[in-house]
């Protein structure tokens, strides 16, 4: 995930004393790690995290300024894509006061990027 200031991830935690591990950081990558790599690099990394409780999400979600993702993962790549693209209608409609309607007529017509890889799919609008 490519993150900048002012971006918000909101994950999903179901443990008690659940701890959070952020993984390494890339210079490069295609869109997966097909073959198992990627050109690594140094990084200074700053992060705040926030216990919300009692906020259900139903995967993760990042809430950049210009923009809203939903991500999904489970295989196959058609049903990540299309439960991503729900989760992110529900989520206008829940917390952003969209009508079905609107929410859907949005999704379905604004430009939307599906990023797949072997391990996650997106819905961004």
């Amino acid at each position: 995930m490519t993150s900048r200031p002012a971006t918000a991830c909101c994950c999903r935690f179901f443990h008690p004393g659940a701890l959070f591990y952020l993984g390494d950081v890339h210079a490069s990558q295609g869109d997966t790690e097909f073959t198992g790599t990627a050109a690594e690099t140094m990084a200074t990394v700053r992060v705040k995290l926030d216990l919300v409780k009692g906020r259900r999400v139903p995967w993760m979600r990042i809430e950049k300024p210009a923009s809203l993702v939903s991500v999904y993962r489970l295989p196959p790549l058609e049903v990540a894509v299309e439960t991503a693209t729900v989760n992110l209608m529900d989520w206008l409609i829940a917390e952003y006061g969209f009508t079905p309607t609107d929410a859907y007529c949005l999704v379905s017509t604004c430009p939307t990027s599906a990023s797949t890889s072997t391990r996650c799919a997106s819905s961004a609008s």
